[in-house]
């Protein structure tokens, strides 16, 4: 399945911002949103679609205090990912 531009965008921003200390991507969900112009939802949808298309690994997500909110579907805090070969050689353009 094609990537979408924001998807192609967000592969970009996620090998870009790799922190080679900690060897993760942190991503904040709304700040993210905000640079795409896309809602957190979206968002968080996309990177669901880049990890099962193996573009990136979810590490984990942290959560901020009190974002348990009834309802919610994720915590609002940063996502930590990796992104994969298939990551690094979209941004290249190399796929």
């Amino acid at each position: 399945m094609a990537l979408t531009l924001r998807q192609r965008m967000l592969v970009h921003l996620v090998v870009q911002r790799f922190d080679r200390e900690t060897q993760t991507t942190t991503l904040d969900p709304q700040a993210l949103s905000s640079e795409l112009s896309a809602s957190a939802e979206d968002v968080s949808a996309d990177i669901d679609a880049l990890v099962q298309q193996g573009y990136v690994e979810r590490v984990g997500h942290v959560s901020a205090p009190g974002s348990q909110a009834a309802g919610e579907r994720r915590p609002s805090g940063p996502w930590i990912l990796n992104p994969t070969d298939r990551a690094v050689l979209s941004a290249m353009g190399l796929e």
